[in-house]
């Protein structure tokens, strides 16, 4: 699976368009990784002597953020001063390490390679194509879709009976019958001639085998 491909499940997945920072916390945690902020001028006692046990040199803590995976433990360090976006382009990148599997050993650089592939899911992950953001939308909002499609659907039906309905009653020509009568007439027949209660016939009248044809004008 490419960096590109891991990104996009990833946010389909999570149905995400746009993940904010808070997203990336989240997906970060059931990962199996506990987050840490620090300030590498500033450090708590708590946290020097967590790097000293893992032997964090301050190269490693000028870091952005970083990874460490041990057997037992999983971490993802980050610094706390960085801006909103400076964090959320660390935490993808990070992010981008675990999910590609790469070597999360600080001690060790990574590889060309493993950093490209990296940035290639951040770029992914935080800058999605419209299509892809369009997918996430529709898997997030999935039922709402489906009672549009179903509206929609319903709203078609309904034209289609209407118009063939519409298209039943259309007139049959310009043909007439009177009120008792049961055959229908040419306007100028002399059967209808000056009767003033005409009725002018419809296509769904004749197919109802109601009127015959007037054999006096000839209609056939």
């Amino acid at each position: 699976m490419t960096p590109k491909q891991a990104a996009y499940k990833l946010l389909r997945g999570y149905k995400l368009t746009r993940p904010t920072l808070d997203d990336l916390h989240a997906i970060i945690s059931e990962t199996g990784y506990d987050l840490i902020d620090y300030d590498p001028h500033n450090q708590t006692q708590a946290f020097k002597i967590l790097a000293d046990e893992l032997e964090l040199t301050p190269e490693i803590l000028q870091q952005n953020a970083f990874t460490f995976s041990t057997g037992i433990s999983h971490l993802l360090f980050i610094q706390e001063q960085l801006s909103t976006e400076e964090k959320r382009l660390a935490l993808a990148h990070e992010l981008g390490h675990i999910v590609c599997n790469h070597l999360q050993d600080p001690h060790r650089p990574s590889s060309v390679k493993d950093e490209y592939e990296a940035n290639e899911f951040a770029h992914y992950l935080l800058h999605p194509s419209l299509a892809m953001r369009v997918i996430s939308t529709l898997c997030r909002h999935s039922k709402l879709v489906i009672i549009a499609i179903l509206i929609i659907l319903t709203v078609i039906i309904s034209s289609i009976v209407r118009q063939n309905q519409i298209t039943r009653t259309k007139l049959y020509g310009e043909y007439y019958t009177t009120p008792s009568g049961k055959k229908y007439h040419k306007p100028g027949c002399s059967y209808i001639k000056d009767r003033t209660n005409l009725h002018r016939v419809t296509v769904e009248e004749i197919e109802s085998g109601l009127y015959e044809p007037c054999k006096y004008c000839n209609i056939e």
